[in-house]
């Protein structure tokens, strides 16, 4: 039985352009910019995470900053199966700084991303990956990430904007300034109050934490986690090789007008850029790549990825 899609009406859809500007900004302030009442805006933001559109709310948070870096792996596993994937995510729950994406329609089946201080915490990671996953191991690659651009769904309400990581210096971050970009990973609308309990912090030690934390930039800003599939849209992720490295600022800014671009990821390695998109078809993002390389001659080549679960 095909899954009935949710429809979005125009004051769902100003409502979450207003959460991509702002995750944490409040009921009555999201409620006065598309003009509705706090008590309606309030319903609508309700059911939108009741339904499962917004998952939940995470900040932007720019790690190169505080000295991390990005390091990406793409699996291609043996018998990848259910059972696999659950001890898979079980471990990544263990590693800090890990997430991962389920890929198909590619001869890769497993993205792990992760962020880490110094090679050798990633060399320790990837050698006790390999002692637990050796026998389903067929293939890997690994790759640098330089820089990060998170864009707006514009797809879903026209407001185009953009957040970039990677440029900032390098900022002195404490043990409790770590402690609150924890709390608000988990839920980036999570009221200052609640985070101050969990921590056995004062309220105006918080506000003052996460206020030099977005004024130093390693916090870019907030915004929600959406799942678009349940509005019937597809997710990819685009691995694109340049003929021509010097253009690659060119196709960026090229890919930030682009509607159904959500991500940018600069890399180092058997490709030179990562975009991640949402179209509703194949054909869709056929056309659209079609497009971009005739308007972009450095692209020399690319590969589509379908992400299960990302």
């Amino acid at each position: 039985m095909k899954k009935d899609i949710p429809t979005l009406d125009t004051k769902d859809r100003k409502l979450i352009m207003e959460l991509e500007k702002n995750a944490r900004a409040s009921v009555q302030e999201i409620a006065r910019n598309i003009r509705a009442s706090k008590e309606v805006t309030n319903y609508r933001l309700k059911r939108l995470m009741d339904t499962g559109i917004v998952k939940g709310f995470f900040p932007v948070i720019d790690y190169f900053s505080i000295g991390l870096n990005s390091y990406k792996i793409l699996f291609n596993l043996y018998n990848f199966d259910e059972v696999l994937l659950e001890k898979i995510m079980h471990d990544m729950k263990k590693v800090y700084g890990a997430n991962y994406s389920i890929l198909v329609q590619s001869i890769r089946d497993l993205e792990i991303n992760l962020w880490i201080k110094q090679p050798k915490e990633f060399y320790d990671f990837y050698d006790a990956f390999l002692n637990s996953y050796s026998t389903h191991i067929q293939n890997k690659e690994f790759f640098l990430v330089t820089r990060i651009y998170y864009k707006t769904h514009e797809f879903i309400h026209g407001g185009n904007s953009s957040i970039m990581i990677g440029t900032s210096e390098h900022c002195a971050v404490d043990k409790t300034d770590m402690d609150i970009l924890d709390e608000l990973s988990g839920n980036a609308r999570m009221p200052t109050i609640e985070i101050a309990k969990r921590l056995k912090l004062s309220p105006n030690t918080v506000q003052y934490r996460m206020r030099q934390l977005l004024q130093k930039g390693v916090i870019k800003g907030f915004r929600p986690r959406l799942d678009v599939s349940l509005l019937g849209y597809d997710t990819y992720k685009v691995l694109i090789m340049l003929g021509n490295s010097s253009k690659r600022r060119q196709l960026i800014q090229t890919l930030l007008t682009e509607p159904n671009v959500v991500k940018i990821s600069k890399t180092i390695g058997n490709s030179d850029m990562e975009i991640k998109v949402n179209f509703t078809s194949l054909m869709d993002l056929e056309n659209f790549l079609r497009k971009l390389r005739t308007r972009n001659h450095s692209i020399r080549n690319f590969e589509i990825i379908a992400v299960a679960q990302d």
